[in-house]
């Protein structure tokens, strides 16, 4: 404790006595100022010079070197406390603080140069870290800025609409698709909210969803819009949230893909379905033995209206014969709407030169379908008859077994207008319409070859019955000249048994056709009668003599 007391009186200056401290404080004051220090010599140098001489004074006479001598002594004697206590101590003094400050600065230097040098190791240290930190962000935000230009390249090469909206609702991404389907720069999107990019119904339609995806839950849906052709694109949509590590919602993500062709593809599949199913309703009555064509007719101008819409329509088909359209339905087509009194056929004649006229015919003529969206327009026009129905549109397809003319289905009135769908839909249905012809005139061609088969047989059974009745008299007959034969060959018979002498009746064939029974005994014929229409030697096979000559 005392050594620290020590210490710090060495190192403040401060005497450990309270008077000396006192006094050495006033000296130091005085001795501070350099004025103050002079004056304060002066002043000491004038009392002791003035103490001397008094003292000189009363000594006796003596040499003046003597004098000086004693003189200079006291002046000394007298000068030294005053010049040690304000000169010398406080030199002294300021010399040992001095050497203590420039120790402990010393100390401080040698202890800020090892700080400097461990702040400079941490420093330089820091500053490599800091650098590879820099070189390691560098490459980080290099390989970042490679992945997004990689990622943009994506997205942009995409056939997707992606886009990020922040919580305000900004756009802060967007890819190049959005200019095909905008014809709006991407870049103009970035900064805008979305509600200055849409109308009051469009945005009216997004509201709700993006409320929905800012709550955090994803929204996906399909809609359809229009774009400025007058064209409408389909398009299946979703809205992702963009959650943070906070848990909050930083916006959501925009993907959006256009799925027109697939619907066009649904559209044509459902269509196509449509049509099989139409055609799968044709086979019961093509098949049906007992469906006439008026039948078949009647169920492919239902089913052609209801593919395509249409209000009214005919089906007819050509008369063989005449090359006349006769039609099986066209009072279906009129019904209350046309003066034309209906009937059960309509047959429509061809001209002279072997056309058929007006609109209804041109199909006809040039055995090609068409549709047309404006009649009154069409080369083959010539006008609608007093009381008809007007044409609004009309379709008509020629009906072709192989590359023969056989029969005709016309459509008219649809809500919409024809496209080359329903000319499409309408062929294959004219298609199996052929075959129901096909099959009528096969039925009708069998039926007239039944009717005269039967016909045939009939008249063949009369024949057949005459001539079984002519054969039987005349078996009748020769069983009665048989019968008479018979008994003159018994007659003759007996002539012959009644001659003595053995006698043999021969043809010019040498075959035996009569002997008597004298003959019989002389040749030992046993049972002769089962041997006639033998020949000579078959018969008399012992003997030669008859058979010579």
């Amino acid at each position: 404790m005392e050594n620290s007391k020590k210490n710090l009186s060495h190192i403040t200056g401060r005497p450990e006595n309270p008077s000396a401290a006192v006094l050495s404080l006033k000296i130091r004051l005085w001795t501070q100022s350099p004025t103050r220090l002079v004056l304060l010599i002066a002043v000491s140098v004038f009392i002791s010079e003035a103490a001397v001489m008094f003292v000189i004074s009363f000594l006796p006479a003596s040499s003046l070197w003597l004098r000086a001598v004693f003189d200079a002594t006291l002046l000394v004697i007298l000068l030294s406390p005053v010049l040690y206590f304000c000169i010398f101590k406080t030199l002294v003094r300021h010399i040992n603080k001095r050497r203590q400050v420039e120790a402990e600065l010393r100390t401080h230097r040698d202890r800020l140069d090892e700080l400097v040098m461990k702040r400079t190791v941490e420093l330089t240290q820091a500053n490599q870290n800091l650098k590879k930190e820099m070189s390691e962000r560098e490459r980080a935000e290099a390989e970042l800025t490679v992945r997004a230009n990689r990622a943009r390249q994506v997205a942009d090469s995409l056939p997707l609409l992606i886009a990020s909206v922040d919580a305000d609702r900004r756009y802060r991404f967007l890819n190049r698709e959005h200019e095909n389907w905008y014809g709006i720069s991407a870049s103009e999107f970035v900064g805008r909210k979305v509600r200055d990019l849409l109308d009051d119904n469009g945005y009216g339609l997004v509201r709700s969803r993006i409320d929905t995806v800012l709550s955090g839950k994803p929204v996906a849906f399909e809609e359809k819009m229009s774009l400025p052709d007058g064209t409408f694109r389909h398009y299946f949509a979703q809205y992702i949230p963009d959650i943070l590590h906070n848990q909050q919602i930083g916006g959501f993500f925009l993907v959006a893909q256009d799925i027109s062709a697939r619907k066009q593809a649904e559209n044509e599949l459902k269509h196509e379905l449509f049509i099989n199913s139409a055609l799968s309703e044709l086979y019961g009555p093509l098949i049906s033995p007992e469906a006439s064509i008026e039948d078949i007719a009647h169920t492919v101008l239902e089913k052609a209206k209801t593919l395509t819409d249409s209000e009214h329509g005919y089906v007819s088909s050509i008369d063989p014969e005449t090359g006349g359209n006769v039609s099986h339905t066209l009072t279906e087509m009129m019904k209350d709407q046309c003066d034309v009194t209906p009937a059960k056929q309509i047959t429509f004649p061809r001209d002279e030169d072997g056309s058929y006229r007006s609109l209804w015919g041109h199909a006809l003529d040039t055995l090609e379908a068409f549709f047309t969206n404006s009649p009154q327009g069409h080369l083959s026009s010539n006008g609608l008859p007093s009381g008809h129905i007007p044409i609004d549109n009309f379709l008509s397809v020629p009906v072709m077994l192989g590359r023969e003319l056989v029969g005709q289905i016309a459509l008219a009135n649809k809500a919409g207008e024809y496209t080359h769908k329903d000319l499409e839909a309408i062929g294959r249905i004219a298609e199996f319409y052929a075959l129901a012809i096909q099959k009528s005139r096969a039925g009708e061609a069998l039926q007239m070859a039944k009717n005269g088969l039967e016909q045939r047989v009939e008249d063949r059974t009369a024949e057949l019955f005459k001539a079984n009745q002519k054969l039987m008299a005349e078996i009748a007959d020769r069983i009665h000249s048989q019968a008479q034969l018979q008994r003159s060959k018994s007659r003759l018979q007996a002539v012959f048994d009644s001659i003595s002498e053995p006698l043999i009746l021969f043809d010019r064939n040498m075959v035996v056709k009569m002997l008597n029974k004298t003959a019989a005994d002389y040749y030992g014929l046993a049972q002769y009668t089962e041997l006639l229409d033998s020949k000579c030697h078959q018969m008399l096979r012992s003997s030669d003599g008859p058979c010579e000559g």
